[in-house]
């Protein structure tokens, strides 16, 4: 009963609203109509009155630069000075034919003693009337000067809206008048007026009123005049005006003119555009169809939200289960406050705070608890959500793996709240930088991972991580203390990285550590071939650990002599793998795997103990022997290297210290070349020797033997090789020998491959060589046997000192090689193989240019040396530039006498230059004896 009683006072209540509802928007629609209208008709009046009076000023200023025209004409001032009248006319006339067609509508010249203008002047163009009501008001002394407006009464007794132009003629010298000129236009028979205002301001009629009469246009404004007269003139003041004559509104506006000296006023009409009656009778059809619309809203609203929610309340009631998912009762509408709503709010109580406990839970499993950001099981699941996304709409993503440089010094510095305040900051400063689908996660302490969906193009990704690396470089403040880091990021793409989302964010975090690896606070773009390379390279290093551990790694040694004695000095201790499935692998298969890696420094450790271990073996059969073992640059500047070398040294007291010698690469660039020459001064002090190896290939300057205090220079194999036929090498071996005895160091040379190089080191002044002209590199067991072979059958070098390089080494060398090139060259063509790319002899052009300039320069020989040498190249290009592969054989066959012919100048000049120097070096022996005879 109570129910039915609370519906009826509902249903009653808003039909009573409803009803004062529409009566009061009646009321304001009619009210609203009103003003509408009303605020129309101002705002066409606003507008019409600017637009009539800037077309009136028009008008007018183009009259008045029409009748200046006119009065700027010399004959026609001189035509009325005179009293021609004919002239005048003809002059006038002839003016209004060009350029005063349809401005004026009358026109009258007189000079200024005639009593009349028609009498005394004469008039011209149209409208009699207007004419003769110019004459009577010149009668009149009215006094038409300058432009204004006038009233205009015709014989029909019509008004008419009339501008009169008036103006004089002077006289040049004196400025008295001569004469006068008066334009007229009736304005209110130009319909161009009226209408342009009426089309703007969209009005029924548009009229002027001047001296209380009224001028009209050709418009449908009749009814401005019909009744209205009476009215509109006593409401004429200076002030707008508005008059309401049935549905129609009149308005009314003086007009200042600055052009005329009369205030006309503008009048405009328009028709009431709504009908009262019509309003209330739609607005109460449309108020009826709302009461019926409310009324079955009312309907449906007791039926939803009353009936239906006390239903599905007791269903669920009935439905509920002691266990499984609680969900909220539906709370009764109109029963909160008895016990049904009470028990109702206390069991959603309960499943709300479950509710809430269920939420914390799932943030805490799927966010970070410091910066509130998804963590990596988030990321993984928004990850794989990306990529399903992007095999859908082929949209490129990126995830970028970002680890922060120099956090942990500041961590400890500052504290772990400094810290945890940074980590906040540079979370916030990551999200501005993020769109709505990105996503940034931290996966603990100072890594974050961002998720970039739909990217652009390449540049707007690299100008997006741009951003990111600035916004962590900006300073932080905390506690007066200015806080700055950089980072490190890595990036991949998907598709172009196609696999799941873990294994995107570990290439993501392998592309982070070569961005730390090149620098830090960068970034870089990981690389699959790369990544497979650098995979490939931990698997083989694992295989050298293994290997290292299963002890397949040996040491080979190649002997080192001295060429004067004979003596055997020592060995070159060199690295060997015995690869269980690839058999033994020389160094140059594995090094550059084992380079920088965390390995390096073992096998170098093992390479000294077993260098150390074998020496004393030998030792002990009576061989003593001075070993070499290769440091690396890593292996040098790890710390603790001169201890571990003198822990070795103290293993094994038998044996003396200068007996261990470590070469270092000379083409290896140490980080710190400082460092690197105090570790090598404490490890002289324990007595071990340092050699340079491979001198002349790296990074060769004063700087090295200023800072390293090596004791022995190795000559590199590549020059040693070549040095017989390459003047340029010999050059170089020539120069380090030079500069090793200028600083006093042992000088050793490398890959000697046979007896006539070892005959030319000594002679150079090199006596200690190795190489495969010597022995190649043995196993330990057999060095014994070599070095006895080696004191009982040593080469006899003395033999091998001629060879055809007597007299000007460095010439003879150069002669050499520059037979061989002809050679090789001839040979190619006539086998018909490809010509050489050295066709212009690089070797000898390079010793021509350099050292030769130097030594031969100034004779004449040298400079014809190199025109004999460009024939030779001009002929060798005519014979396989413009010829088929096939054909150089044949043509070889017909020009072989001229090349050889060329050739032979060649080797003349050299003729000339040797006996040149030698003829410079009797006389120096015949000026100075006494250095001969030491020599």
């Amino acid at each position: 009963m109570a129910r039915r009683t609370l519906i009826n006072t509902i249903v009653v209540a808003l039909g009573g609203g409803m009803v004062l509802f529409s009566v009061l928007a009646v009321v304001l629609t009619i009210q609203g109509t009103r003003q509408a209208t009303l605020a129309e008709l101002q705002r066409g009046f606003d507008r019409s009155a600017a637009l009539a009076s800037l077309i009136l000023d028009q008008e007018i200023e183009g009259i008045q630069r029409m009748s200046n025209e006119i009065m700027r004409l010399r004959a026609l001032q001189q035509a009325v000075l005179e009293g021609r009248r004919d002239l005048a006319e003809h002059l006038l006339l002839r003016q209004i034919q060009l350029d005063l067609q349809g401005v004026f509508d009358g026109l009258v010249i007189s000079r200024e003693e005639d009593a009349l203008w028609l009498s005394g002047g004469f008039a011209v163009y149209r409208k009699e009337a207007l004419l003769e009501w110019l004459a009577l008001q010149h009668e009149n002394h009215s006094g038409l000067s300058g432009s204004r407006l006038h009233e205009m009464v015709d014989e029909g007794g019509r008004s008419h809206l009339v501008l009169v132009v008036s103006q004089h003629f002077r006289d040049p010298d004196t400025g008295r008048r001569l004469g006068s000129f008066k334009g007229a236009v009736i304005l209110s028979d130009r319909p161009s007026l009226f209408n342009r205002v009426r089309s703007a301001a969209d009005l029924q009629g548009v009229g002027w009123m001047i001296d209380n009469h009224l001028f009209v246009g050709p418009l449908p404004a009749d009814t401005l005049l019909s009744g209205g007269r009476p009215r509109l003139m006593a409401s004429t003041n200076a002030a707008d005006g508005f008059i309401r004559d049935d549905s129609l509104y009149i308005a009314l506006r003086p007009l200042n003119l600055t052009t005329i000296t009369q205030a006309p006023v503008m009048i405009m009409s328009v028709e009431d555009p709504r009908d009262e009656a019509r309003i209330l009778i739609t607005v109460m059809s449309l108020l009826a169809t709302v009461i019926v619309i409310v009324m079955a809203g009312l309907l449906l609203f007791l039926t939803r939200f009353v009936a239906l929610p006390l239903r599905r309340l007791a269903e669920q009631a009935r439905q509920l289960l002691p266990a499984g998912p609680l969900r909220p009762l539906s709370k009764p509408r109109f029963h909160t406050d008895d016990e049904l709503g009470q028990l109702v709010n206390a069991f959603n109580d309960l499943i709300r705070r479950i509710s809430i406990h269920q939420h914390e839970l799932d943030r805490m499993a799927h966010y970070d608890i410091l910066t509130g950001v998804p963590n990596r099981r988030l990321l993984a699941d928004r990850i794989s959500q990306a990529i399903a996304r992007a095999r859908r709409t082929r949209s490129p993503i990126a995830i970028c793996y970002l680890d922060l440089d120099g956090f942990k010094p500041i961590n400890d510095r500052f504290g772990h709240a400094t810290g945890d305040r940074l980590l906040l900051d540079i979370a916030e400063r990551l999200k501005g930088l993020l769109r709505a689908d990105d996503t940034l996660a931290r996966l603990g302490g100072d890594e974050f991972v961002l998720l970039f969906n739909n990217l652009g193009s390449t540049d707007e990704a690299h100008r997006l991580f741009q951003r990111l690396l600035i916004a962590v470089a900006e300073p932080a403040i905390f506690d007066g203390a200015c806080v700055r880091l950089s980072a490190s990021m890595g990036v991949t793409f998907f598709p172009e990285d196609d696999n799941d989302a873990d294994t995107l964010i570990r290439h993501a975090d392998q592309a982070m550590y070569q961005a730390k690896e090149a620098g830090k606070n960068r970034y870089a773009i990981f690389d699959m071939d790369q990544s497979l390379r650098h995979q490939g390279r931990l698997e083989f290093i694992k295989s050298m650990e293994a290997g290292l551990r299963e002890a397949q790694f040996l040491l080979h040694y190649q002997p080192r002599v001295d060429l004067v004695s004979g003596r055997v000095t020592g060995a070159e201790a060199l690295l060997r793998w015995q690869h269980p499935q690839r058999g033994l692998l020389m160094p140059a298969s594995f090094l550059d795997d084992l380079s920088s890696s965390g390995l390096e420094p073992r096998i170098g450790r093992w390479v000294i103990e077993q260098a150390l271990c074998q020496m004393a073996q030998w030792q002990a059969q009576g061989l003593r022997l001075s070993i070499s073992v290769n440091i690396s640059a890593h292996h040098l500047l790890e710390p603790g290297f001169a201890g571990c070398l003198e822990s070795a040294l103290a293993r094994y007291p038998q044996l003396p210290r200068e007996s261990l010698e470590c070469e270092i690469l000379e083409s290896a660039t140490f980080s710190d070349l400082y460092k690197a020459g105090s570790v090598v001064a404490q490890c002289k002090k324990l007595g071990v020797r340092f050699a340079l190896d491979d001198f002349g290939t790296g990074y060769s300057s004063l700087a090295y033997f200023r800072t390293l205090p090596v004791d022995v220079l190795k000559i590199d194999r590549s020059f040693v090789m070549d040095m017989l036929e390459d003047p340029n090498d010999l050059d170089i071996v020539e120069s380090i020998v030079g500069l090793a005895a200028t600083f006093n160091k042992d000088i050793i040379a490398e890959g000697v491959e046979n007896m006539e190089q070892a005959a030319f080191l000594i002679r150079l002044g090199c006596r200690h060589v190795q190489g495969y002209g010597i022995a190649r590199p043995m196993p330990q067991e057999a060095l014994p046997a070599w070095i006895r072979e080696w004191t009982y059958n040593r080469p006899v070098l003395p033999v091998h000192l001629g060879g055809g390089l007597e007299g000007d080494l460095n010439l003879s060398v150069a002669v050499r090689g520059y037979q061989r090139w002809f050679e090789n060259v001839m040979l190619r063509i006539q086998e018909g193989s490809p010509p050489p790319d050295d066709l212009f002899n690089t070797r000898f052009v390079r010793w021509y240019n350099g050292s030769g300039s130097a030594r031969y320069g100034m004779y004449e020989a040298f400079s014809d040396l190199w025109g004999a040498h460009a024939r030779v190249h001009e002929l060798l290009l005519s014979l396989v530039g413009p010829t088929r592969a096939g054909a150089w054989p044949q043509r070889l066959h017909g020009r072989r006498p001229e090349l050889e012919a060329a050739r032979d100048a060649v080797l003349a000049c050299f003729v000339r230059l040797e006996r040149r120097g030698a003829l410079e070096e009797g006389k120096s022996v015949q000026r100075h004896p006494t250095n001969a005879a030491r020599r």
